[in-house]
């Protein structure tokens, strides 16, 4: 996990300016965060920018634009003390052939793109898989259970 601050992705095209703007300007929503639902991230965050640890929450844009293909979100962190919006990011989804599993955390590809421990571990299991040449892929349901015996969650 990064230490420091994490600088703010800069937007490299009208639409995503246009994302930015309307998210920081108080259309998004809190995806996770508070007393009950502790952000990873919330130590570092109070002692980068200060407050307490309960005060940071994951945001996300409202808006969602279509983008080369892919669908673009922005995530940011917002102190609820203080409104101070910091470390955003564009999230871009592109269309999705996954094990059917893999839908069933809505944070999945979040927790991926984020570098968590499991979901990376995941990934790139299935990745060796896919990049073997002598690979036939097997039905989700296989592929699932094979995941399972190799990776504890």
């Amino acid at each position: 996990m990064n230490q420091g601050a994490i600088p703010d992705e800069i937007p490299t095209n009208l639409q995503e300016q246009l994302l930015l703007q309307d998210a920081l300007a108080g259309n998004g929503k809190g995806i996770q965060g508070g007393v009950n639902n502790m952000l990873g991230d919330a130590p570092r965050l109070a002692a980068i920018y200060g407050g307490y640890p309960e005060h940071w929450y994951k945001m996300t844009s409202i808006q969602a634009f279509t983008i080369n293909g892919a669908s673009v979100q922005l995530h940011w962190f917002r102190n609820s003390q203080t409104q101070e919006n910091v470390e955003c990011k564009f999230k871009r989804q592109y269309p999705k052939i996954a094990p059917k599993k893999w839908f069933t955390d809505p944070f999945f590809y979040d927790k991926l793109t984020d570098q968590e421990e499991v979901e990376v571990g995941i990934f790139d299991l299935v990745k060796e898989l896919m990049d073997a040449e002598d690979f036939a892929l097997p039905s989700s349901d296989v592929a699932v259970d094979k995941l399972r015996e190799v990776v504890t969650v």
